[in-house]
């Protein structure tokens, strides 16, 4: 143990040698996330590109063709559905928190 403790005594590394350790490894990530990024947009422009026929209901748009039809059945349990998806568009129109089921 004194040995170890030795020599990571000596090893001790400066406020700059560590900046530069850390600094490159955020270049690293910061790399890898961009690759990333890239990866997704070009299977985005595929899955777009082979799709059979394009998207054309916006989420908001699908969420209230939902909520349409759950008033039409009303089937049981329609009031907690119609609360969940209210709860989602009121979500995605101003961003607020989605809460946990009770």
């Amino acid at each position: 143990m004194k040995a170890q403790y030795e020599s990571s005594f000596d090893c001790k590394m400066n406020v700059e040698q560590l900046l530069n350790a850390f600094g490159d490894n955020l270049l690293v990530a910061k790399t890898k996330v961009l690759s990333l990024l890239e990866q997704v947009a070009k299977n985005a422009q595929l899955l777009e590109s082979t799709a059979l026929r394009s998207n054309v209901l916006s989420p908001s748009d699908y969420l209230s063709l939902m909520r349409s039809r759950v008033l039409e059945e009303q089937a049981p349990g329609y009031l907690t559905r119609l609360q969940t998806l209210d709860e989602l568009q009121h979500h995605l129109t101003y961003g607020t928190p989605l809460t946990a089921p009770k």
